[in-house]
């Protein structure tokens, strides 16, 4: 019995450890099983999609980040290069994804090429220069940068960019510097590349990395040259006198240039040292002459011309042959290209405008371009060549691009450079100021605009300043009154009203003044309708024109007296209310001593100065509390509203196509185009008898300052020519002394260097003293 009850409870043992163990087990297959199962790439991004279509899109980027935490925390650093994807694949759809910064860091110290190209990939994507993790990543950084495999070299060159900052530049500076020599080439060009984005957070490494840079001038490598170029392009942006020095080599470099792009980027840094260097455009003839004549590459050739234009290299063989070749711009299918060539044109104008005057004709034909900002420039451009002789026709040419045009904006430009061209230097193109007034009545009557303020600008302008216009200007404000098209155009309506008022010498106008349009305008519109119309009213000159003055009234103010403002309404009651008291008193002294007053003409400028009084006459301090909000309530747009009437002329374009007469046109095919009808000035008018006064102030103002550069201040102060100044002899002017005394004076600098020690020049040392500035009083601290 005992050797039983012995093997029962042997049994039980074993069984109970039997089945502990395939609990064990259990488990162990289950987390091998995880792993064998767990997510890839492929499967978020299938996952992904069919959320979009389910519209659950949220609940599943909530399971996925849930996921990958749980899986950081199980898997080892080697299986962790799905999740790495994974992350990769949230931040590009636009999640944050700074919770996985730690992850990426420690997956990061494996060995494995796959996985630190992911990381890297991962940590340019995700980290930037103010994440937490980078402080802690330098060390592993800096090693993998120093290590002997160049496959980790390029990882951490092609990433560094995008988490730069000061303190990682200062450790990584000495390493990059150095690589700028590697063997290999494509180590030497991103090296090249990172230096400068080292120098944007810490600019003092450009004085120890420029002559590493400076040397890389020399070498064979097409790529290496060309991201050199590209570096010293970008420095010499802010500090050129730095690089006066290398003239000669760029000019060799420029006679024999290895490529299109090379060739390219030195035209660039060239024509950026004729600024500091003024012999250098007269020895770029020659050169750029040959270049001129041999290249076939657009970008070339456009910077070629660019640079003649802009340096000014005034030579007229050069500037007429820049320009002729410059035509192949203009007939380009390229929209950008035509849109360059215009600028080129206008940078030309202000040195040989000849030579954009022959070349009117092509200028004008950009103007039927689709491209709205090819058809401004253009636009400019023709403004620009309009003289006393050419702005009956450029005019001519705008109201007919201005007619057939749909677009708001540039109607709205037109209108604006015709203004602006014939109102400068006190009108100086126009003869026939009948004629300025009839062609910005021609754009009224097209209509299609919103720069109604330029507009009543001008005709302010015109009133006050040239008094021979007043009597057209009266004409034209009345036809304006009766347009329904300028209902909205509040300040254009008061401009023709005050015009009206103040200049009209007889009541000819008072019919068009109170009319139904008028009911349907702004309330201030009404008013000034109401005080104009009386003052014609007082301006009668005979009994005839009395009564039908007053049978007008009695007819249409009551409308005025039924409307809808109260104020309207009570100026008109009184308006009725004088002219019944006048009506009676017609025929009286007193009548006429109040008819005298009203309507003596007085010349403003022969007006005695007013006196302040002394009670007043001194400083009063006022304070305006405006919220930032009001500014914006307040502020007009001069734009404005779209006109409703742009799809009625799109309309009437459409049926006007057809009625289009064919013309031939010399050397191309046969377009179809309107006869342009030219109104042209009277040639008779003597201007001289015509009187403008002075400008109060411009009728444009003047473009905001550009706002200073910090970093280019930074740059700008980093002289790198001081270094060679410093060491340079200066023994001649000491005097003569002993052979032995002058042997030991030129040991002494050869003495100070250290004698087995290989150091880069200039080469900064991390961890170590600081840096020593050099005499830079004005210099700026750098900003963290």
């Amino acid at each position: 019995m005992d050797k039983l009850i012995n093997f029962g409870k042997k049994t039980k043992e074993i069984s109970k450890q039997a089945g502990e163990s395939i609990v064990k087990a259990g488990e162990k297959v289950k987390k091998a099983s995880k792993q064998l199962i767990r997510r890839s790439l492929a499967d978020a991004v299938r996952d992904y999609i069919a959320s979009t279509l389910n519209n659950t899109v949220e609940e599943f980027i909530s399971e996925l980040v849930a996921e990958i935490q749980e899986n950081a925390k199980e898997f080892k650093d080697e299986d962790k290069g799905p999740l790495v994807q994974q992350v990769i694949f949230l931040n590009l759809l636009g999640y944050d994804t700074a919770w996985a910064d730690f992850m990426i860091l420690e997956v990061l110290s494996s060995n494995d090429y796959s996985l630190k190209r992911l990381c890297y990939t991962a940590a340019g994507f995700l980290w930037n220069s103010n994440s937490d993790v980078v402080l802690m990543a330098t060390n592993r950084v800096r090693k993998d940068l120093t290590t002997n495999n160049p496959l980790f070299t390029t990882l951490v060159l092609s990433s560094i960019p995008s988490y730069l900052s000061i303190p990682i530049s200062q450790h990584v500076a000495n390493d990059v510097v150095s690589f700028m020599s590697s063997a290999r080439a494509d180590i030497r060009q991103k090296a090249i590349a990172n230096f400068y984005n080292i120098c944007v957070v810490y600019p003092d490494a450009l004085r120890t990395g420029f002559p590493a840079l400076k040397a890389r001038l020399d070498d064979s490598e097409p790529s290496v040259l060309f991201a050199t170029l590209n570096v010293m392009t970008e420095f010499c942006r802010h500090n050129p006198q730095n690089f006066t020095s290398l003239i000669p080599k760029l000019y060799k470099m420029l006679e024999a240039p290895a490529s299109n792009w090379i060739c390219l980027k030195l035209i660039i840094l060239l024509r950026m040292l004729c600024e500091v260097e003024p012999r250098l455009p007269k020895k770029l003839i020659p050169t750029f002459t040959t270049l001129l004549e041999t290249t076939g590459s657009a970008t070339v050739l456009f910077e070629l011309v660019r640079t003649i234009i802009e340096v000014p290299i005034t030579n007229t063989v050069l500037l007429t042959y820049a320009t002729e070749r410059m035509k192949n711009f203009i007939d380009n299918s390229d929209a950008n290209l035509r849109f360059l060539c215009l600028k080129l044109f206008i940078k030309l104008m202000e040195i040989q405008p000849k030579l954009v005057a022959q070349n009117k004709e092509i200028i004008s034909n950009c103007l039927d371009s689709s491209d709205e900002a090819t058809r401004l420039l253009a636009l400019d451009l023709l403004m620009a060549l309009a003289n006393s002789k050419t702005i009956d026709g450029i005019v001519a040419k705008m109201f007919l691009h201005f007619k057939e045009s749909i677009s708001v904006s540039f109607k709205n430009t037109c209108i604006t450079r015709i203004i602006e061209v014939c109102s400068k230097n006190d009108y100086a193109v126009i003869s026939d100021f009948n004629w300025y007034i009839q062609v910005i009545g021609d754009f009224l009557d097209e209509g299609g605009f919103t720069c109604f303020d330029i507009i009543s600008n001008q005709f302010m302008d015109l009133a006050t300043r040239v008094p021979a216009t007043r009597e057209s200007l009266v004409e034209m404000m009345g036809k304006i009154l009766s347009m329904r098209n300028y209902r909205d155009a509040t300040k254009l309506l008061l401009t023709a009203l005050y015009i009206i008022g103040e200049y009209s010498e007889n009541s000819k106008p008072l019919p068009l003044i109170i009319t139904e349009n008028i009911l349907f305008c702004d309330e201030r519109v009404q008013v000034s309708a109401l005080s104009t119309a009386f003052k014609l009213y007082i301006r009668c000159d005979s009994e005839e024109s009395f009564k039908q003055a007053e049978s007008l009234f009695a007819e249409r103010l009551p409308d005025f007296q039924t409307g809808i403002y109260a104020e309207v309404q009570d100026l008109a009651v009184t308006t009725m209310q004088l002219i019944d008291t006048f009506k009676d008193m017609r025929d009286s002294e007193e009548f006429k001593e109040i008819k005298d007053k009203l309507t003596a003409e007085y010349d403003e400028d022969s007006l005695p100065p007013l006196e302040v009084p002394e009670e007043i006459n001194g400083d009063v301090e006022l304070n305006f509390n405006v919220d930032d909000d009001d500014d914006d309530f307040l502020a007009e747009d001069q734009d404005g509203p779209v006109d409703p009437l742009v799809a009625a002329t799109a309309e009437e374009l459409k049926k006007k196509e057809g009625k289009k007469k064919s013309s031939d046109k010399k050397g191309k095919d046969d377009e179809t185009k309107p006869k342009i009808k030219v109104r042209k000035q009277n040639k008779n008018t003597d201007r001289g008898n015509i009187v403008i006064k002075a400008a109060k102030k411009p009728l444009f103002g003047q473009q905001p300052e550009k706002k200073a550069n910090p970093l280019a201040d930074a740059f700008a102060n980093i002289n790198l020519n001081e270094p060679a100044q410093q060491q340079a002899p200066q023994q001649q002017s000491q005097p003569k002394q002993k052979e032995t005394k002058k042997t030991e004076e030129k040991q002494q600098p050869e003495e100070k260097k250290p004698a087995e020690k290989k150091k880069v020049k200039g080469v900064i040392k991390a961890g170590r003293k600081k840096i020593h500035k050099t005499e830079e009083p004005n210099r700026p601290p750098l900003k963290q």
